[in-house]
């Protein structure tokens, strides 16, 4: 019945683990998403939507300028630009969402539900297999199982939160040495004379 439990414990703490890797995943994509977005219509969008290109036979001379072809590209641009603004909207709500459903998922109260109805459910199986006519002869020792593996995953919350930010710190420090030495190899550029540029 131990190795069970352990069982239950184990894959419980790994689902919650896999939840917050799932989170914070989502949780980046969102956030580039919506930063990259702020200027418009992402790449990841405009690169995909664009107008199909053409070729025009050598002696097709001032087909351009046509009054019939520039009205027509003006109401593709048109089209093509609102396309591009629905699908960022679309884009940007799913990964709203997606955050949504994963923060809902990597809840310490929600994996311990799930932790707590399998424990239960196994506990319940085995008494009532005994012989046992009381099935929920073992609630208190799972509410207190329920209880230290609530506080086992605040504290894996907190670790997790702990080494996302220690990580985003590193990320930026290289990101400000990156663009410091960059800087520094323009100014070094800059500074030569310009025969020795050439």
């Amino acid at each position: 019945m131990v190795e069970t439990f352990a069982a239950i414990h184990l894959r419980s703490l790994n689902d919650y683990k896999g939840a917050q890797g799932s989170l914070q995943r989502a949780t980046v994509t969102c956030t580039g998403f919506t930063q990259s977005a702020a200027g418009g219509a992402p790449s990841v969008i405009t690169n995909h939507l664009k107008l199909p290109k053409y070729q025009l036979v050598k002696s097709a001379h001032g087909v351009d300028d046509d009054p019939r072809v520039i009205a027509a590209a003006k109401a593709a641009t048109d089209s093509l630009k609102a396309a591009h603004e629905a699908s960022t909207a679309f884009l940007s709500t799913v990964y709203t969402v997606q955050v949504e459903h994963c923060r809902n998922n990597s809840s310490a109260d929600a994996c311990a539900d799930r932790f707590t109805a399998e424990l239960a459910a196994y506990c319940t199986e085995c008494v009532i297999g005994a012989g046992f006519t009381d099935g929920n002869r073992y609630e208190m020792c799972v509410a207190m199982l329920r209880a230290a593996f609530t506080r086992e995953l605040e504290e894996l919350a907190i670790d997790f939160t702990a080494q996302l930010i220690k990580a985003n710190a590193q990320k930026e420090a290289k990101a400000v040495t990156l663009a410091n030495a960059r800087a520094d190899a323009e100014m070094t550029d800059v500074t030569k004379p310009a025969t020795e540029m050439i």
